[in-house]
């Protein structure tokens, strides 16, 4: 059996490695809420929030050093949706998610993926967009745990947070990246869909495993798959 050592995770410690430390003036801002909801709810709403748009700083990882924001720049929304990346239909517009559906040109136009993260429509992907550069890019828990029901088309419809993206090609997106060491990069790419492994850039062993579903661990004391927890 091979152990492991500690390893950097964001949120459940079981998808993407994070770099840097937080600065909570790089978080978003806190949402906003009616006077007449709860404590409760205004917890489970903020913390949503957390799970779907806060990248905890990993930015500096993904835009600093692997460089992920200049493979994106020439991303298509074609190319995204194959590599298993999801759309959050209600974050976009009506009459521009019916101008994208009625002219599928757009959908190999990589201005329309960025302006897709602008409207943070992109699952998981949190970005800083001006004009045609991406100056900025993080990933959130919601990439590799979060889904959508397909009910506009493949890969572009309502959330379902806490659901497994199994379509998810995490170790294509990490191989495109720039600045990733080329001697690493076929390990990455040999990733089936919906897998990873979270701790392959430490011990170099290469043992991707199913991602996992993000609920259901109400009473669970150690959620991770290598035991660490609480979270």
């Amino acid at each position: 059996m091979k152990k492991r050592p500690m390893f950097w995770m964001w949120w459940l410690a079981l998808g993407l490695v994070i770099g840097g430390c937080v600065d909570r003036d790089d978080l978003p801002s806190e949402p906003s809420f009616s006077r007449g909801q709860s404590g409760q709810t205004q917890k489970a709403l903020a913390g949503r929030d957390i799970f779907r748009f806060d990248d905890f700083g990993n930015w500096r990882f993904w835009t600093d050093t692997l460089r992920l924001n200049d493979a994106v720049e020439t991303l298509t929304p074609a190319q995204a949706l194959a590599l298993g990346l999801k759309v959050d239909a209600a974050a976009i517009p009506s009459a521009t998610l019916q101008a994208v559906l009625a002219n599928p040109a757009l959908l190999d136009d990589p201005a329309t993926t960025r302006t897709l993260l602008t409207l943070n429509a992109v699952v998981g992907v949190v970005a800083t967009v001006a004009g045609d550069q991406i100056t900025r890019l993080g990933i959130t828990c919601a990439l590799c745990h979060s889904t959508v029901d397909n009910s506009v088309t493949a890969g572009i419809g309502a959330r379902l947070d806490g659901w497994p993206n199994r379509d998810l090609k995490v170790g294509g997106i990490i191989a495109a990246a720039p600045g990733l060491p080329d001697a690493v990069r076929p390990v990455y790419a040999s990733w089936p869909a919906g897998f990873y492994d979270a701790r392959f850039n430490f011990d170099g062993i290469n043992g991707p495993v199913t991602i996992p579903a993000a609920y259901g661990l109400h009473g669970v004391g150690l959620e991770t798959y290598t035991g660490e927890g609480p979270i």
